[in-house]
């Protein structure tokens, strides 16, 4: 991947929420439980699938005179929560950052394709869970080869699948400090991006082609029994 520019740009291009954590009422913390027998929301934190902690990553290191606009770039587009972009000018950023509303397929593809970085939030699994879902994105952006920067805990399914990949830059989503560090190593080129090779054998084997088919397999197998 060409670095000689010098500058990094991080792409995503989706939905993005916003860490919001409303309080809880009576019904919710006691009685639903009780009730139901299974609840997303108990598992999984969605607080953490938003841009939140890279904007105070570049924050911090804006902050600092450790990066410039000409180093970094973030381009976000999709259904992007309006306080995004509300922070964003709060912390005097908007020079780092492009939002933009939805995108044709073509035009996602190759905003992807311009990327150095393709980046992935996700939820968080709460207590003692993992999340329950491996998004499709992460199997789209395994196709571009490209480094990928995962927010999520490192012991989770798509954490795994980002290792053995090759091209996992994983970040714990409540690690304001890692996710800076992260950064700044990749902007002054202390962590090379060229030195994350991808595994092509691995990612061909996660394409969805070959999961179904590998699926398929499994079921007559079952069936010739």
């Amino acid at each position: 991947m060409d670095t000689s520019l010098g500058v990094i740009k991080i792409a995503y291009g989706g939905t993005l929420g916003y860490p919001l954590h409303p309080p809880k009422s009576f019904w919710s913390k006691k009685v639903r439980p009780w009730l139901w027998t299974y609840n997303n929301l108990s598992i999984n934190d969605p607080s953490t699938r938003s841009a939140d902690i890279l904007i105070k990553a570049i924050k911090t290191l804006d902050s600092a005179n450790s990066i410039n606009p000409e180093k970094l770039k973030v381009h976000l587009w999709g259904k992007i929560h309006k306080r995004h972009v509300e922070y964003i000018k709060h912390c005097n950023l908007s020079q780092y950052f492009t939002i933009e509303g939805f995108k044709t397929k073509e035009e996602t593809l190759n905003a992807l394709k311009n990327a150095n970085i393709l980046f992935l939030p996700l939820e968080t699994g709460i207590s003692q869970n993992q999340p329950l879902f491996i998004p499709g994105k992460l199997f789209e952006y395994l196709s571009f080869q490209k480094p990928i920067l995962l927010l999520a805990d490192k012991s989770s399914d798509s954490a795994k699948i980002l290792e053995k990949s090759g091209l996992g830059l994983i970040c714990n989503p409540n690690d304001v400090t890692l996710l800076t560090n992260l950064l700044f190593k990749i902007i002054n080129h202390k962590l090379g991006l060229t030195q994350l090779t991808p595994n092509i054998d691995y990612i061909q084997a996660q394409k969805f082609d070959v999961k179904t088919k590998a699926l398929a397999q499994v079921f007559d197998s079952l069936l010739s029994t």
